[in-house]
């Protein structure tokens, strides 16, 4: 079976245990890891489905309209690879596209000013990144029991009837949530958010995550304004994570929520990749450590179980993982290839715990001329295989290799293929371009859709 991307063959993808480890084909190899989560996207056409993306700033969508610290914006919810990934398949199976969770943090690494999505008053403030259990976007807000905290954002709903999902946590309230009001199209007077069924605790933390929907009856727009929970002050309150602005659990279609940051490498990406025999970066106290194993659990768990996920992408843009130059690498820390490969095996079996199949997307290769390339001792096609081994010898984890696609020569090689046609990259970074412009992430996403769709 062949299909084509932009007039490149793609072939079937190679099924778990049919292959020794030898060269990267560009198809979706060891698709039968993954047999669940290809069944969840084939069936998108009858049912709603959801899966989650974790990478770094490719993967967010840094380069759509030359915007490189990604902001999960609309332009880059429906223009970057993910989302043309599910654009891709929500156009094959007749879906309905979604943008899925919105942020509370407004780029990379930043932990005071939110997304302009929000507004924040009231004495409300962003938590400080890597400083418990929290969202993927590395912060959350306060919302304190009985105070005067708030969250507040607005929808344009087109249609009746349309679903917002808060999602937030408590440390030890078990059975609150937020309260809110409504105005605009739809009005509300403050009040207790609808009764939550569930209690998820995160780990023994003491954390418990909720999510609870705000139904809009009316067309129009609304300005919802979350605040904490009713009660004595000093009690706790209510953490909030972010919502999905357009909640749709009905309506045939793939959903992709993005997981994390711009400039997130597996370290920050997902801690559940690490464990007690890593050092802790300085910047990371309270994160990374052999003592905070609860708070890696917990933020693990926040990013995945509580979105309904039928798996996860992990893309992995090797040119930051591989870098060290400029701070953002990997290997600033000291870790090994052997190292990597013990990250990428915590890290699928902190999936598997959490019943979450994975596709590794890996293979936006960094010139090899760049000083961040510079006495690297191992090489992105090493890295690369390195996904592929551990991707192998999984039970959940699938692979594909975008980089084998411009054939199977040294690494500049690859590279100057892949950027040979400079309108897929931002201009401002020649003549070594690290990041794909909006075609790019265009290019990219169908040729991983269609990897997908072959292999299911």
């Amino acid at each position: 079976m062949q299909i084509s991307v932009n007039n490149l063959s793609l072939v079937r993808g190679i099924l778990a245990g049919n292959s020794a480890l030898g060269p990267s084909t560009g198809a979706l190899e060891f698709a039968g890891n993954v047999s669940s989560m290809l069944a969840a996207m084939k069936a998108t056409d009858t049912q709603r489905a959801a899966v989650g993306w974790h990478g770094m700033s490719i993967d967010v969508g840094a380069g759509v309209g030359n915007f490189v610290d990604a902001v999960w914006r609309p332009a880059i919810q429906t223009a970057s690879l993910p989302a043309q990934v599910a654009a891709t398949i929500n156009t094959a199976k007749g879906g309905a596209f979604r943008t899925g969770v919105e942020f509370i943090s407004a780029t990379a690494g930043d932990n005071t000013t939110p997304s302009a999505f929000y507004t924040l008053a009231g004495g409300a403030t962003m938590n400080a990144r890597f400083s418990g259990a929290h969202g993927a976007s590395g912060t959350t807000v306060s919302l304190g029991q009985a105070g005067t905290a708030t969250v507040s954002f607005s929808i344009t709903s087109t249609a009746p009837n349309h679903v917002v999902r808060v999602y937030g946590y408590v440390n030890t309230n078990v059975g609150q949530a937020a309260r809110y009001s409504l105005s605009g199209a739809n009005t509300r007077a403050l009040g207790d958010a609808p009764a939550v069924t569930t209690a998820a605790p995160m780990t023994t933390s003491g954390r418990y995550w909720y999510e609870f929907d705000i139904t809009l009856a009316n067309t129009g727009t609304t300005t919802v304004l979350l605040q904490g929970p009713s009660g004595a002050a000093g009690v706790g309150g209510w953490l909030f994570a972010g919502v999905d602005p357009q909640y749709d659990a009905t309506t045939p279609g793939l959903t992709v929520h993005r997981l994390s940051q711009s400039s997130q490498t597996l370290a920050t990406l997902v801690a559940g990749s690490l464990d007690s025999t890593d050092t802790q970066p300085a910047a990371a106290t309270g994160w990374l450590g052999a003592g905070n194993s609860t708070v890696r659990a917990d933020q693990t768990s926040s990013i995945t179980s509580r979105y309904g996920l039928a798996g996860v992408f992990a893309g992995a843009d090797v040119n930051d993982i591989i870098s060290f130059g400029n701070g953002a690498g990997a290997y600033n820390y000291g870790w090994t290839l052997a190292d990597h490969e013990r990250h990428l095996t915590n890290y699928v079996n902190a999936m598997a715990a959490r019943s979450m199949p994975v596709i590794f997307v890996v293979g936006h290769l960094r010139h090899t001329a760049t000083p961040a390339m510079t006495g690297n001792p191992y090489t992105q096609s090493e890295v690369i295989a390195t996904y592929r081994k551990v991707a192998r010898a999984s039970s959940n984890a699938a692979f594909i290799d975008i980089s084998a696609q411009w054939g199977t020569g040294t690494e500049q090689a690859r590279y100057d293929a892949m950027v040979a046609d400079t309108s897929r990259w931002v201009a401002s970074e020649a003549p070594r371009y690290v990041h794909p412009g909006t075609t790019g992430h265009a290019f990219f996403g169908q040729y991983v859709a269609n990897a997908v769709m072959a292999a299911w």
